[in-house]
Parts: C-alpha cells; structure tokens; sequence
C-alpha cells in the first residue's frame, strides 16, 4: 500500500488501483422531477433520511462529480465509489445518481454498523418509494466494515487513520469514512483482481469530530503530543450559547 500527494488531490494506491481521496461538497442544485414525489407522505426516519433528501442532497452530488469530471479531468473516469454507509441515505442517492447519470461508476458502500442484508433492504425501501425501478442489489455492493461494532476501533483501524493522515493530509475519521477506507484497502488487499486497474474515487462524507472521542486511544499511536487547554473568554451561562 502506498500513498502520495500530487495536483493538490491526496492519491493512495494498492495494487494498481489509484484511489482518489476528496470531499465532497454537497449544493442545493434545485429539483428536476421532484414533482413526482408525494412529499405530504414523506417518512422521515431517525437518521433525518427521506426519500426526499436522497434526491435533493446525494443524487445531486453525482450530477456535480459529473460536471467537475467534465471540466477538470482532462478524460479521467471513475470505475468504482467507494463511501461508509451509516444509515442508508447516502449510498441510496449516490447509487441511484450513478446508475441514471452518465458516470455509470460501480457504488461500494462500506457499512459501519448493522449489516449488509439490513442496508440492502433499507435502501430497496428508499428506492421504492423513489419509484425508481431498480433492484438495490443491483446498483450497490455493501460490505461489512463494522469491525467491534459502531464507533469501536481496532488499534488497526486507528493506526490506519494516523498513517493515512501523515502521508497524506487527508484526516479520516474513526466513525465513519476511516473504516470504510481502512475496509476498502483491506478487500482490495484480500481480493486484488476484482480492484485491479480501476480508477477509484472514494468520497469523505465527514465526522471528524469522532477524533475527540478517541484522544486516549490515538495518543500513544502519535508520539510527542500534549492537550491544549482552552480557557473561555466569556463565562459559560447554562443553557445559553451552547449546545451542551
């Protein structure tokens, strides 16, 4: 496994596969065909995930990858996405964007919690009521990145943050998008010729201030380092000005 920085984009490459590592910013582009959803049913569940939101936020995401690749890629195209799935939502609209879209590029969504067959499901429900006429199995693999189980790290998993993060500048997170990268370089590593040759683009979606709750278990892994007291300029007032 190897890493390293060129045209300002963090690359990581195992095996001839090159991995592009970016975050995504997501844009309220408007809506094309909303109109054929009946927002006055629209479910939302306890992740704030609607069929609703797949369509505004992450389908909308593709077009712009699209519209970057366009303008900024001098012919580049991406075989294969690579993103953590936590609730469903994510993997729903950017699995739907690629298979409507003209990028066309094999969604993999590395789960951090439950399993699989539960997201598959999850995802088949949001596409239904999407009326998109897809099987999820179809447009989506998923895998299991889980590990010890949501938000429990392996010294490996954190070790794999910290190197990522040295080589690259890239910062994952522990909760989210360092186990899906530390579960996709592990599958690559696993099964090399279904990753050969590909161009990869794995998408940050985010969650770094899971690193706060890891400082015991990451300090040993960074050597000389101190915590920063922070004094605040204004006494805190319970209840006011802030959320905890």
């Amino acid at each position: 496994m190897g890493f390293t920085e060129r045209d300002g984009l963090s690359d990581m490459s195992i095996g001839g596969v090159e991995l592009v590592a970016t975050a995504t910013i997501v844009f309220d582009m408007g809506f094309k065909g909303i109109d054929a959803l009946d927002k006055e049913k629209t479910l939302v569940d306890a992740t704030m995930t609607t069929v609703f939101s797949i369509f505004r936020g992450y389908i909308e995401t593709m077009r712009e990858i699209e519209e970057q690749l366009q303008i900024r890629s001098n012919g580049v195209k991406f075989d294969d996405i690579v993103v953590a799935c936590g609730s469903g939502g994510t993997i729903a609209g950017l699995s739907l964007g690629s298979w409507f879209g003209t990028l066309k590029a094999k969604v993999h969504a590395f789960c951090v919690c439950d399993d699989p067959d539960y997201f598959y499901d999850f995802v088949q429900d949001l596409i239904d009521g999407l009326k998109a006429g897809v099987n999820a199995r179809d447009i989506v693999s998923i895998l299991n990145a889980k590990g010890l189980g949501y938000a429990m790290n392996t010294y490996e998993e954190l070790e794999f943050v910290k190197e990522v993060a040295a080589a690259t500048g890239v910062v994952l997170d522990p909760v989210y998008s360092g186990k899906a990268a530390y579960g996709m370089m592990k599958d690559m590593t696993e099964n090399p010729k279904k990753w050969e040759g590909r161009k990869v683009l794995f998408i940050h979606t985010g969650g770094l201030l899971g690193l706060f709750d890891k400082v015991d278990q990451m300090g040993p892994l960074v050597g000389n380092w101190q915590r920063m007291d922070v004094s605040e300029s204004i006494p805190r007032k319970v209840g006011i000005g802030k959320m905890f």
